[in-house]
């Protein structure tokens, strides 16, 4: 987990201890799906579990998207996109420092790329349409890796127009890319490594 002080910088946290976290029961804590269920809800969006509260945000039960698809996002939001474009920086860093290219890819949820799951969010949320922006976040990020000449592709597009086509890109039960997802993300990635000589 990362996090930025008052003066920008910043600040990697371990973990908290085991023993200061609510107890899973026996076969979740086993899960590896589990913890990373957990680890992407909890730190990535910042989503608490039912019954814990967010601070300026609508609701709890309303999908993590829309958190960061909203034309006037909280400050939580805000601060967490400042978090993630000051790692994105140290990672090409790292990468300038080792000499080794680096290619991010911004990969959309199943609710961002599912027409359906989309608008079943949007009445979720309660709010007017015109609140969101699908997609916001992609957007944020390429605009942010083209003002720092970063290396950046969006999946959201390719897999979007898979989608209207009538392709299932997604597990139904764990939200990753299935097979034909996968095909459509290795022939975009593989098309954009091309496009900046990166493969042959």
């Amino acid at each position: 987990m990362a996090s930025l002080d008052a003066d920008g910088a910043l600040t990697f946290h371990p973990p908290a201890p085991e023993s200061t976290r609510p107890a899973p029961s026996r076969w979740l804590a086993g899960s590896h799906l589990y913890h990373l269920v957990r680890r992407s809800l909890r730190i990535v969006l910042n989503v608490l579990p039912r019954g814990e509260q967010i601070e300026h945000e609508p609701s709890p039960d309303i999908p993590a998207e829309l958190y960061l698809c909203r034309l006037e996002p909280s400050k939580k939001t805000l601060d967490m996109y400042r978090t993630m474009e000051a790692l994105l920086m140290k990672f090409d860093g790292l990468s300038a420092e080792s000499g080794v290219p680096l290619v991010f890819a911004v990969a959309p949820s199943m609710v961002q790329v599912e027409d359906e799951l989309w608008a079943q969010a949007l009445r979720q949320s309660g709010e007017t349409e015109s609140s969101y922006v699908r997609s916001l976040p992609n957007d944020r990020l390429m605009a942010f890796a083209a003002k720092n000449d970063l290396r950046m592709i969006d999946l959201l597009a390719p897999l979007i127009s898979e989608a209207r086509a009538g392709k299932t890109l997604y597990n139904r039960v764990e939200q990753h890319w299935n097979r034909e997802g996968n095909r459509v993300v290795a022939d975009a990635l593989t098309t954009y490594l091309r496009a900046q000589s990166l493969v042959k």
